[in-house]
This record gives C-alpha cells, sequence and structure tokens, in this order.
C-alpha cells in the first residue's frame, strides 16, 4: 500500500491548524483593545446622535455643516470597526454610554444660542476624549487590526477636534 499521501496531507493539515490559531477570528484579543473597541464604539454612536439633535435644534449653518460632518465621518468609522470587531468575534453595544445619553437627553431639551453653547462644548469636551482615545490605542494597542483603525482614524477626529473649537460660542 502506498502513503506518499500522507505526507502532503499531513503538512497541509499542520498549515491549517496554524492558519487557525494564528487568524483574528481564533485568536484572543487583548482586554484593552476590546475597551478601546467599546468605547470608540459608544463614543460614535453618541456624536451621531448628538449630530443628528444639532440638525435639529441648531439654526446656525456652521454647527450644521459640522453636524453633517460628524454623521458622515464618524457613520464611517462605526462602520469600519464593526467590520474589524466582526471578523474577530466581538460584538459592540448599539447605544452610546450611560452617562452620554444623559448629556443627549439634556442637550436635546435646549434650542437656540444655549443649545448651540451646549453643543459646542459638549463636541469640545467629546473630540478631546476621542483624541486622547484614539491616541492612545495607536501607540499602545495589541491588537494589528484596532491599532491601525486608531492610527488612521485620529487625523480626521483631531480635523474635528479643530473645527468645534474654531466655532464661536455666542
Amino acid at each position: 500500500m502506498n502513503h506518499s499521501y500522507r505526507r502532503p496531507v499531513a503538512v497541509m493539515s499542520a498549515m491549517l491548524a496554524v492558519a487557525i490559531a494564528t487568524s483574528p477570528v481564533w485568536a484572543e484579543t487583548p482586554a484593552a483593545d476590546k475597551d478601546f473597541a467599546t468605547k470608540a464604539a459608544q463614543a460614535g454612536i453618541a456624536e451621531v446622535a448628538e449630530a443628528r439633535l444639532a440638525l435639529k435644534n441648531s439654526t446656525r449653518p456652521d454647527i450644521q455643516n459640522f453636524a453633517r460632518r460628524m454623521i458622515a465621518d464618524h457613520s464611517k468609522a462605526g462602520d469600519q470597526l464593526k467590520t474589524i470587531a466582526s471578523s474577530q468575534g466581538l460584538a459592540l453595544p448599539g447605544d452610546p454610554s450611560p452617562e452620554d445619553q444623559q448629556a443627549m437627553k439634556k442637550l436635546g431639551a435646549l434650542s437656540g444660542e444655549d443649545f448651540d453653547r451646549a453643543y459646542i462644548e459638549s463636541q469640545v469636551s467629546a473630540h478631546e476624549a476621542a483624541v486622547s482615545l484614539f491616541k492612545q490605542e495607536s501607540e499602545q494597542g495589541k491588537d494589528a487590526q484596532f491599532r491601525s483603525f486608531a492610527s488612521s482614524t485620529l487625523p480626521t477626529l483631531n480635523d474635528h477636534y479643530e473645527m468645534i473649537k474654531s466655532l464661536p460660542v455666542h
């Protein structure tokens, strides 16, 4: 009986085992990277929700333009983050953090200049936190996909931060 087929099969089996063991689906995502993904997802959802409030509650064109940019950019980043998390078998939250939900409730009750002032202040604070979170992940993240996502998203977040700081608070 010819057993010459056993060697290639054994080699292929070993290669498949290595591929499965090292694939993101099977690898364990470090806790700090999971925490980053959760916080980034919640913050992005909050950004989009607050931007929708701004489109509804603000009459200032500069704030509405900023809000439209937030919806576009944070929706795109959220989709990218979901794709990475899904490839690793991670489920991300579908709602903002409880703190962001409370802040949105307060923001939603405002209108006119009161809304505009509170929205700008909220966005300055949110983008300071986001820049810090993404910078930390881009420098210290252990997972290559999340680290790369943070690095590639950071310039956009810095742009947002500069944009919101430049809006006048009346």
